[in-house]
């Protein structure tokens, strides 16, 4: 198949004995760019490093937006899958609000930046980034769950003032509507299910 990262060449994944997968792309020396986060191992002639395009202004403004839109949409949703105790949808919204907090992370502090929403093929989380970066531990439970969801909510509500200043409308009144969401859900969790009711899948 076409490769989608290299132009006029042809992407194939091999499997070899071991197992071993090896994703071949084969084309034009001519043509090959590599991202900047990529390493050369060893080459025959140089590779140039493809640098990508800082956002135009109006566009970062309304990448941001939508994110910002979509993130706090989400978090309401990951609030009730985690008091109702269903780990595993909680898990899913946090997968998303985690999406969406990197590409207002990336916008807000990196305003040179190339869009943060593009495939980034092998691209690693900034270390700034990463070190604020909520996650989930190895074993889910729903508070857990709820931990991470209100660490997420927390740091995109510090990403408000640099997002105002350029220009992207903030919905104020998200961050405590979903705190008290919250609280209710941590109550919920901590009570227990009343006795007889089936469990959430």
């Amino acid at each position: 198949m076409a490769s989608p990262t290299q132009p006029g060449s042809r992407y194939q994944l091999v499997v070899y004995p071991g197992p071993v997968e090896v994703d071949w792309i084969v084309g034009p020396a001519s043509q090959a760019v590599r991202p900047p986060e990529t390493r050369m191992l060893f080459a025959r002639g140089d590779v140039p490093v493809a640098i990508p395009p800082p956002l135009p202004v109006e566009v970062r403004r309304a990448t941001a937006s939508d994110a910002l839109v979509f993130f706090w949409a989400m978090a309401p949703i990951a609030v009730k899958y985690a008091g109702r105790g269903q780990s595993r949808q909680a898990s899913h919204q946090i997968d998303l609000l985690t999406g969406a907090f990197v590409v207002l992370w990336r916008l807000a502090e990196m305003p040179d930046g190339p869009d943060p929403a593009a495939p980034g093929q092998n691209r690693g989380t900034e270390a700034a980034l990463d070190a604020r970066l909520p996650r989930l531990e190895r074993d889910i439970d729903p508070l857990l769950a709820l931990g991470v969801i209100r660490g997420l909510c927390a740091e995109v509500e510090r990403l408000h003032p640099t997002l105002a200043s350029i220009g992207v409308p903030i919905p104020s009144a998200m961050p405590a509507e979903t705190a008290a969401m919250a609280d209710l859900a941590e109550a919920v969790i901590r009570r227990g299910r009343p006795a007889g009711r089936r469990p959430y899948r």
